[in-house]
């Protein structure tokens, strides 16, 4: 699946999967018994899990997710340093 969101030049190169491509996406993943994905807070600012998310709504007894639990936030808020967690 294309990186869900596309934010930022590394992610756009990927795809803008949106939340309508996101769930046809997700659904024939777990009609087809592809259960996992892989997200985290980081990936296009956390517009890709907040996508996930809906695309799952409904479907989330089917799924599986990982994600980063202690991942440093890649885009610091202001007054923060890079590399910091927000």
């Amino acid at each position: 699946m294309a990186t869900s969101g596309g934010k930022g030049k590394i992610f756009e190169q990927f795809g803008k999967t949106g939340i309508d491509e996101a769930r046809r996406i997700v659904d024939l993943c777990l009609d087809h018994g592809i259960v996992l994905s892989d997200t985290a807070d980081i990936y296009s600012k956390g517009l890709s899990e907040k996508i996930l998310g809906e695309a799952l709504r409904g479907n989330r007894n089917r799924a599986m997710l990982a994600s980063r639990a202690a991942a440093q936030q890649a885009f610091p808020g202001p007054g923060q340093p890079a590399g910091s967690a927000a």
